[in-house]
């Protein structure tokens, strides 16, 4: 019950957010479900001719490109608001429970580009999915959460400096401190998150999916 409770409390409180985040996980699951029945109504035993093949392999797919990359946002920032709302309350816990929700977005992304590429598939192109799903997440998460955090850390940091009553020069000094402790926290974030995101795609897709840069080049030689 306090679970519901809890749940209604914040549905009555932030109803724009809520509802915003669960507008974006069914276009998330539409994005995939779109993206899976394309895959499976495709027909890999027709027969092409030279020509043909040259004409798909430059041939862009903007149906998958639209597909792609309103699942990447819709999934991505109902996640975010998930995070935020839980943050409110749980700011530790959401921390670590963003790690594997991020990873597994942005994994779900690489199989939506698996599922209905954009273009011609080749390890160069996942290599490049890869970081760019991973800075887009990054960013998103930034905006969205990230302000409550730096405002949380900061007025910490504001509190400590303000008991001990420590002269300019100090507040200064902890002000760098405060931002450099920020930028570590975000990398080492940023490196958990793409770990994770790395091993899923190795553990459930295919090797041309893998972020290897080795790939790429045996690929291209």
């Amino acid at each position: 019950m306090p679970l519901k409770n809890s749940i209604i409390s914040e549905i009555k409180r932030s109803p724009v957010s809520t509802f915003s985040g669960l507008f974006g996980v069914l276009i998330a699951a539409l994005g995939l479900f779109s993206a899976w029945t394309q895959s499976r109504t495709g027909s890999p035993t027709t027969t092409i001719n030279s020509i043909q093949a040259s004409q798909l392999s430059n041939a862009l797919e903007l149906n998958n490109i639209l597909i792609t990359i309103s699942f990447f946002l819709s999934s991505t920032i109902a996640g975010a608001i998930a995070i935020r709302l839980l943050a409110k309350k749980h700011d530790i816990t959401a921390f670590f429970v963003s790690i594997p929700l991020v990873a597994l977005t942005n994994f779900s992304t690489i199989l939506v580009i698996f599922l209905a590429p954009p273009r011609a598939t080749n390890a160069q192109l996942f290599i490049s999915a890869h970081d760019i799903v991973l800075y887009s997440s990054v960013a998103i998460y930034i905006a969205v959460c990230g302000m409550a955090v730096l405002r949380d850390l900061y007025s910490s940091e504001k509190k400590k400096h303000s008991d001990t009553e420590e002269n300019n020069d100090k507040k200064e000094q902890g002000g760098m401190g405060f931002i450099v402790f920020g930028l570590i926290i975000l990398a080492l974030w940023s490196s958990l998150v793409f770990s994770g995101q790395k091993r899923l795609t190795q553990t459930f897709l295919p090797e041309i999916t893998h972020s290897t840069e080795e790939k790429a080049i045996k690929d291209a030689s």
